[in-house]
């Protein structure tokens, strides 16, 4: 995955946000809950993450729909 070279907060207050065309190369959330995301190898996925917590996944789309954890930023490689 590499290391990340940005960090770019994620909003899902209103809408979903689309990632295409950014390297996200992982997720942190800074309170625990479901991340719902389109994953590039896998389609639609509901990891548990717990707070502080970093995840390594190839990500163009973060769901508002079943998203619960709070602080969500994506780490750009």
């Amino acid at each position: 995955a590499g290391i990340p070279q940005d960090e770019l907060p994620i909003d899902i207050s209103s809408t979903d946000h689309d990632l295409t065309g950014k390297r996200v190369i992982g997720l942190r959330a800074t309170g625990a809950g479901n991340i719902a995301v389109i994953t590039r190898a896998r389609g639609a996925r509901t990891p548990a993450m717990a707070a502080g917590e970093t995840r390594v996944l190839a990500v163009p789309k973060v769901v508002k729909t079943g998203t619960t954890a709070t602080g969500i930023t994506a780490l750009i490689g």
